[in-house]
């Protein structure tokens, strides 16, 4: 086990010792039975899972700059996250009425299956390092990651088109098995700025 490669090359050497060898990238495919939002369309993924997920959040106001840039150049900007998000969701969106036709609450409204088909219909989906983040990169959806304390080169997307858009501050990344946060930095998300992300 070693915290230099990704943590999915980690469990392929577990599975060699069984005499398992795995090449191939995750793969996920669309069911194919939601009804999509109006197109085209952008998912931005906000809200974290896990220990001291707080600390994975990219700051509001980002995400507010982010949409308005991305509803005012045509799209429509849907919120995913699941339904214990969606009180901070709502939230978000009355902090932007002024994009109220642009944007849709998802927020806890699509199944496992569902949610899958809206990434896939998306132009893009821009998530913090969490499980959408993967399921987006698997299903072959333009993807950019969000990371702060945690690494691209450990926890990043797989996928031929998702890229991860890292903290340029310094001691970030520092995530090995995921709860590694204490006598670390706690302002690593400041570290992405919205330029980098578009």
């Amino acid at each position: 086990h070693s915290r230099d490669i990704h943590t999915i090359e980690n469990f392929r050497r577990l599975a060699s010792v069984l005499g398992v060898e795995s090449t191939s990238l995750p793969e996920l495919r669309p069911p194919g039975r939601a009804e999509l939002p109006p197109s085209p369309y952008v998912v931005l993924h906000m809200w974290p899972t896990g220990v001291s997920s707080g600390l994975k959040e990219w700051p509001e106001e980002r995400w507010r700059d982010l949409a308005r840039t991305l509803a005012a150049t045509g799209n429509t900007v849907v919120l995913t996250g699941a339904p214990g998000d969606a009180p901070r969701t709502r939230a978000f969106v009355d902090s932007v009425p002024d994009l109220r036709e642009n944007v849709v609450d998802g927020a806890g409204k699509w199944d496992l299956g569902e949610l899958l088909d809206v990434l896939a219909g998306s132009r893009c989906v821009v998530s913090v390092n969490t499980g959408v983040m993967h399921m987006a990169a698997a299903a072959d959806v333009p993807t950019v990651a969000l990371n702060g304390p945690t690494s691209e080169l450990r926890w990043g997307p797989l996928g031929s088109r998702a890229v991860s858009v890292s903290s340029e501050l310094p001691g970030c990344g520092y995530l090995y098995l995921g709860w590694e946060y204490d006598g670390e930095r706690r302002d690593c998300m400041e570290g992405i700025s919205v330029e980098r992300v578009l």
